[in-house]
């Protein structure tokens, strides 16, 4: 429903002929083929590898960032006047941070928008404040929950110190800490024909990073690498991150509790191994 521009195209347009910029030949695939870590774009000609790969695929891929439109160089970065290793994309440029290796914060992207923004000479002085619209918060931009739920339903495992209710009804997850309430979001459980199974369980295994596939090849096979915070709570089922998709708050997944990214990485910091897993109609 939205996509970001093509800013990426629009800013690199008149370096099309620059060495990094070329598309490689068709036979790039064969020189990739075997390596796990490096793929090849014959849409673009480019190929795209290693951390910028992991970034690509676990932040939205195709439907974020479009397709690579440069292999990696070394740039400055117009901001800091440092040199780092860079990749432009469709729709973004990704900058290697050697200095935060390890961390959520080696892979970063530029500030398109506000390069495009000057370009075009866009007005770019801020506004004096409006009479009735907020400050910004982060808490403004999480969807609301269901009316009136503050309380643990008739039932409920109170006596757990930390527990996770999934309501199939009103696809809506809660975190909750013996009776009160502590996180909640929608998520997308299974379709009708994949159903997600009600029942009482635990988290018996975590992985920051899972690669998922099943289904039947033809009709509904699915090979997703990366799925972030992933736990397992019964069998093959797992609560995790879905970067494939947006509709939460519909049923959408295979049988698991897809959640947005955001929400997937706080569930998995604050529940343990064992944390009790309830999931009711």
């Amino acid at each position: 429903e939205v996509l970001a521009t093509l800013l990426g195209n629009w800013i690199t347009e008149e370096r099309r002929n620059e060495p990094a910029f070329r598309p490689l030949p068709p036979e790039a695939a064969e020189w990739v083929k075997d390596d796990p870590d490096r793929v090849f774009f014959p849409e673009t000609g480019h190929t795209l590898a290693y951390g910028f790969k992991r970034y690509w695929e676990q932040h939205g891929g195709l439907y974020t960032f479009g397709y690579p439109i440069s292999e990696e160089f070394s740039e400055v970065n117009p901001d800091t006047g440092q040199v780092y290793t860079v990749q432009y994309f469709e729709r973004a440029r990704f900058e290697y941070h050697p200095e935060h290796a390890g961390t959520p914060y080696e892979i970063q992207l530029s500030r398109l928008g506000t390069l495009a923004a000057e370009r075009a000479g866009v007005d770019g002085a801020p506004l004096p404040p409006t009479a009735g619209v907020p400050n910004y918060d982060p808490g403004l931009w999480q969807p609301l929950g269901p009316a009136g739920v503050t309380t643990p339903i008739a039932g409920a495992p109170v006596q757990e110190p930390k527990w996770i209710e999934v309501d199939l009804s009103d696809q809506y997850l809660r975190a909750w800490e013996h009776d009160r309430l502590v996180y909640g979001t929608y998520v997308s459980t299974g379709l009708p024909q994949y159903a997600t199974p009600p029942g009482t369980y635990r988290i018996y295994a975590k992985l920051r990073y899972e690669r998922m596939r099943g289904g039947t090849p033809g009709i509904d096979y699915y090979d997703l690498p990366n799925v972030p915070h992933t736990m397992y709570f019964y069998g093959g089922y797992a609560i995790h991150g879905a970067y494939w998709h947006n509709n939460f708050g519909r049923v959408m997944s295979h049988g698991c509790v897809n959640l947005p990214l955001g929400a997937a990485e706080w569930m998995y910091s604050w529940a343990p191994v064992g944390t009790l897993v309830w999931i009711h109609p």
